[in-house]
């Protein structure tokens, strides 16, 4: 199964780095209204399938007058393509955003190979990010 993924990828001139037996992606959202810090827990893989819930997470968090700050603990994220990285980028046109981590491999190459790791702002967890 994997090498015909790998195949079929290769044809239409996507890369895709991630194992056939794709776990989910989910987002949970816990919000710390005494301190004005929503926390948006990534866990899984990422790509323009699953990204909906992350987008629509942040643009209600934009709407919300009492979020000050959005923390994305990106700890869990295993995999992520550009379909992430567009997210949390167009969130920082809304947010104090913070990715809190640590960040996993994957993650940072994506953001090294881009070159926006120099556009946000990190924490080395979500403890480190909320105060």
């Amino acid at each position: 199964m994997q090498r015909s993924r790998l195949a079929a990828s290769a044809r239409s001139g996507a890369a895709i780095l991630r194992s056939p037996r794709r776990p989910a992606a989910s987002v949970t959202r816990d919000a710390d209204t005494c301190q004005g810090i929503l926390i948006l827990r990534l866990a899984g893989e990422f790509d323009v399938d699953t990204v909906g819930p992350v987008r629509r997470a942040l643009e209600k968090a934009a709407d919300d007058g009492a979020v000050r700050r959005t923390v994305v603990d990106v700890a869990g994220v295993t995999f992520a393509d550009t379909s992430l990285l567009n997210v949390l980028l167009d969130a920082r046109k809304d947010h104090h955003l913070v990715l809190a981590g640590p960040v996993q491999r994957e993650v940072g190459i994506l953001l090294t190979l881009t070159g926006t790791s120099g556009v946000f702002t990190f924490a080395p967890s979500v403890a480190a990010a909320c105060t």
